[in-house]
């Protein structure tokens, strides 16, 4: 999910919010789509610390929902497309 020849420990809740946003945003993450902290952690080499921090600023833009196993891709109606895309 991150850039090629990128380290990933370098990272921060801000980029790893920005990372997982576009890819939301983009498609790559389809609603319905579970993520969960443990397989953030893996994915990105990271603590779960910037993990929690930015899945919380990502369920705060409505963009994610809590689930029982995790966080899911929210379904998004027309408009809140259209407002993530002039965001």
């Amino acid at each position: 999910m991150g850039k090629p020849g990128e380290d990933p420990r370098a990272r921060d809740s801000a980029s790893l919010y920005a990372d997982v946003r576009r890819q939301i945003v983009e498609g790559s993450l389809q609603p319905g789509a579970l993520l969960t902290e443990a397989a953030l952690t893996a994915t990105y080499d990271v603590s779960r610390t910037p993990v929690r921090s930015a899945l919380a600023h990502l369920e705060q833009d409505g963009l994610l929902g809590r689930s029982a196993r995790g966080y899911t891709v929210r379904q998004r109606s027309a408009e809140e497309v259209v407002e993530l895309f002039e965001a």
